[in-house]
């Protein structure tokens, strides 16, 4: 494949599952070779990873051992880092934990697709999105008077 045109370089995938990191890590590399791929499985002594320098993107998981992804949510926003663009990232994709993730400060919901195929194709969407202003993706999420999920057409 060849590498996508895209600014983002630095992504964080928050995540208790080193299985999904790698799978993410390696569809993110599919698309841009150069990006850098952190992974945080212990978020309370690694939250500065965040902050400095800051990432251009943040997936973060919502079933984790121990704090879920919405309390990692409310301390990276608690953080001052209101712009920093955050995907939830999950298999869980009830309407309850789509609007509860939009609402705690999640730019965008993203279920966990079924295949590695399915991933890059949905991770080429995202990465063509503009994320220079996060809450107009929020925006374009919120339809009908609720939040939905990013999905390929």
């Amino acid at each position: 494949m060849s590498n996508l045109t895209t600014a983002i370089r630095r992504i964080v995938h928050i995540d208790d599952d080193e299985d999904d990191f790698l799978m993410l890590q390696e569809a993110i590399k599919a698309l841009i070779h150069d990006a850098e791929v952190l992974y945080l499985s212990d978020c309370p002594s690694r939250l500065n990873m965040i902050v400095d320098p800051q990432p251009d993107l943040v997936f973060l998981d919502i079933n984790m051992h121990g704090n879920d992804g919405f309390y990692w949510l409310e301390k990276i926003r608690g953080k001052g880092l209101t712009t920093l663009p955050v995907i939830m990232y999950s298999t869980a994709n009830t309407y309850n934990y789509i609007s509860k993730a939009y609402t705690a400060g999640a730019n965008l919901f993203f279920i966990k697709p079924q295949t590695f195929t399915e991933l890059v194709e949905s991770l080429r969407h995202l990465f063509q999105m503009d994320w220079t202003t996060p809450s107009l993706i929020t925006e374009a999420h919120y339809r009908d008077g609720k939040y939905h999920p990013f999905r390929l057409n």
